[in-house]
């Protein structure tokens, strides 16, 4: 692709976030998550929260951070498995390190092989600053293999910086990635970058030099993605990445045509915008409760223009009369428990938007475990709505890069996950609560039908009783190591035969006896 191409597109891009999309994330991060705000220029220490009065949503957007990772993507747990797909049986014989093994098999040791390189490496804390931008509105991460320590490393990369182009069914194709460096930081990157002739003599002078640097990252017509690094209207370097892209991006709710998402703060924006200037009002309030106002009589004593008033002041006034004082308070009324009232209603939708306290504060009336646990589920299922997108974009981007790494380096076997024959299956809480609905449901049904005194061979002419444990251990992730393999279910079945056989070739030939001992 020629640099012409790669910059109109970019331009596209750009212009694309900047007319539509900048002053809304802008304005999210500058109420709800200030520090992280680099839309406007910035310089490292300086302030950024002068103007804030209410830290409601500043509070809970870490906390919206924190859930959605322990509900998605856990800390040092396998959140995720590969399993057969719907045309495989899992019994399928591959290489895996000179070994011929089963499929199943593969698919475990491959699970256990992804996530030992995730839970080592700096995947927690860079997920939890993709999704607090990812609160604003999307979560983008990039994942790569650090040869030189032989793990995957991953790094958060601000929204302010990032310019994405929509694909078929809104999809993310492209991605570019702004950023200033300097020269020496970039040749150290990309040691074969050719430098346009203009900076060749500040390479050398002037190293510290600070550059717009873009990254494009861009499938080609083979499928295959190719990065692209400009310096102004120069491509300097270009490489390419395979069918797999470092760029992780995660979205929750994405409307039709667009491809930025819109996070929940989008959603509460008003509120985080009303409660800052209640809070402003409010310490407006209480400054004139405990200072007052004051009106005052310019009676050729007291001069109102340059009066002080301050503890321990004395005042020479014209009249202390009650009727008609020099100096008099003014009576400033309000309606102090409407405020209140008011204040208390947004703080509660910004908190239930942020999942923040789904069991009310700590100072609340004690609950009992069951509520707590209900209002867990509740809190569960509603995140599972908003998140099902986020699961299959952030959550399955992540497993799919680092299977391709891996795969790359040697340390695992080619598989792709197709559907076909390697699938995904999700297991954090969040993934398995439909099926723990599911599980819930069975057994309904299994104890209604036992409460009507149905017997166990009605239920088996209805139901495949035997199979009922094995959808039981699957649905409510029951440990893997104690479920028999088809195999041991195969020679178990055959063993019973064997037995019941045996049995009835012995009751055979006891009753041949007893019948040739009674003709006897």
């Amino acid at each position: 692709m020629s640099s012409k191409a790669v910059l109109k597109r970019f331009d596209k891009a750009k212009k694309r976030k900047m007319s539509s999309w900048y002053s809304h994330m802008r304005e999210c991060y500058e109420y709800a998550v200030p520090q992280r705000e680099t839309f406007t220029a910035h310089s490292p220490g300086q302030k950024k929260n002068t103007h804030i009065y209410d830290s409601t949503a500043i509070i809970a957007t870490p906390i919206y951070a924190n859930r959605i990772q322990q509900s998605i993507m856990p800390s040092g747990s396998q959140w995720a498995k590969l399993v057969p797909g719907r045309r495989s049986n899992g019994q399928e014989m591959i290489d895996f390190g000179g070994e011929r093994i089963t499929m199943q098999n593969a698919l475990e040791k491959v699970t256990d092989i992804i996530f030992e390189y995730i839970n080592r490496s700096n995947f927690n804390s860079r997920c939890h600053e993709a999704l607090i931008d990812l609160a604003v509105s999307t979560a983008v991460m990039i994942c790569e293999f650090d040869e030189a320590k032989g793990d995957i490393v991953f790094d958060a990369i601000p929204l302010s910086n990032v310019y994405l182009e929509s694909g078929p069914r809104g999809s993310v194709t492209g991605v570019f990635w702004e950023r200033k460096d300097n020269i020496r930081n970039i040749m150290g990157q990309y040691p074969e970058a050719v430098l346009p002739d203009k900076l060749k003599d500040v390479e050398k002078t002037k190293p510290e030099t600070e550059l717009d640097i873009v990254e494009a990252m861009l499938p080609n017509n083979d499928g295959e993605y190719m990065l692209h690094v400009m310096i102004g209207d120069d491509v300097i370097y270009e490489e390419s990445f395979g069918e797999s892209t470092p760029f992780v991006v995660g979205r929750t709710t994405v409307i039709p045509g667009e491809v930025y998402g819109r996070g929940p703060l989008m959603r509460v924006l008003p509120d985080i915008k009303t409660l800052n200037k209640m809070a402003e009002n409010s310490l407006k309030s209480a400054a004139l409760a405990v200072a007052g106002v004051w009106t005052a009589t310019d009676d050729g004593v007291i001069n109102p223009y340059s009066i002080t008033l301050a503890p321990g002041v004395v005042i020479p006034v014209g009249s202390n009369s009650d009727e008609n004082p020099t100096l008099r308070p003014l009576d400033v009324g309000g309606r102090l428990d409407f405020h209140e009232m008011e204040y208390n209603r947004r703080v509660d939708n910004v908190n239930r938007a942020l999942f923040a306290k789904p069991i009310g504060d700590i100072d609340d009336a004690t609950k009992s475990a069951t509520e707590i646990q209900a209002r867990m589920q509740l809190d569960l299922q509603d995140a599972g709505a908003d998140f099902s997108r986020l699961v299959n974009e952030l959550a399955g981007g992540v497993i799919e890069r680092v299977m391709f790494l891996l795969s790359r380096e040697g340390l695992i076997p080619p598989l792709k996950i197709d559907g076909e024959n390697i699938k995904l299956k999700f297991t954090s809480p969040v993934s398995q609560q439909h099926d723990r609905d599911e599980a819930a449901n069975l057994m309904n049904i299994l104890q209604t039908a036992v409460g009507m005194g149905a017997p166990l061979e009605m239920l088996n002419e209805t139901i495949r009783v035997e199979a009922i444990p094995a959808f039981l251990m699957d649905k409510m992730s029951g440990p893997a190591e104690l479920k028999r393999t088809p195999e041991e279910i195969e020679a178990m079945q055959i063993q019973k035969q064997e037995a019941a056989q045996a049995q009835a070739e012995l009751a055979m030939m006891q009753q041949g006896e007893q019948g040739g001992q009674g003709a006897a």
